[in-house]
């Protein structure tokens, strides 16, 4: 057992999967496009509807909310933007290796930034989640 889990720190390997699971949860919350109602269809609906997600748990949007909170210890506003971009994660992955929806490839193209820059701003962004968590955190 390593040292930071007996004193109970937080490592960058738990955030971001934290973040990773806060974002499968994010984007498996039921939306209606942009009207309240929604749109709807009057047509009769079929065996082949699309299956749909199962609707987190109430126990799952809290955590969710705590951990979408950490992002408040990055004070720089681009590096929050993208931690926050690359946790989203799509809830149903084949293979068991996530699907993030912003890849960096997708993010190089958004940003035109160099896919080790993000890489390392994206690190920067979870090294300071850590600090500020560890710094909080009672030993």
């Amino acid at each position: 057992m390593r040292d930071d889990r007996r004193q109970g720190r937080i490592t960058e390997a738990e955030v971001e999967a934290r973040l990773a699971d806060a974002g499968r949860v994010l984007l498996a919350l039921p939306w209606a496009g942009c009207f309240p109602c929604g749109f709807r269809v009057l047509w009769p609906e079929t065996e082949s509807a699309r299956p749909r997600h199962p609707v987190p748990s109430s126990h799952q949007i809290t955590a969710m909310d705590e951990v979408y909170r950490w992002t408040a210890f990055i004070p720089d506003a681009d590096e929050r933007r993208l931690v926050l971009m690359r946790s989203l994660v799509l809830p149903d992955s084949p293979f068991g290796t996530p699907r993030y929806v912003w890849s960096w490839g997708r993010l190089r193209r958004s940003t035109g930034l160099h896919p080790d820059t993000l890489k390392k701003r994206w690190g920067r962004g979870i090294g300071r989640i850590v600090v500020g968590l560890n710094k909080f955190r009672p030993l």
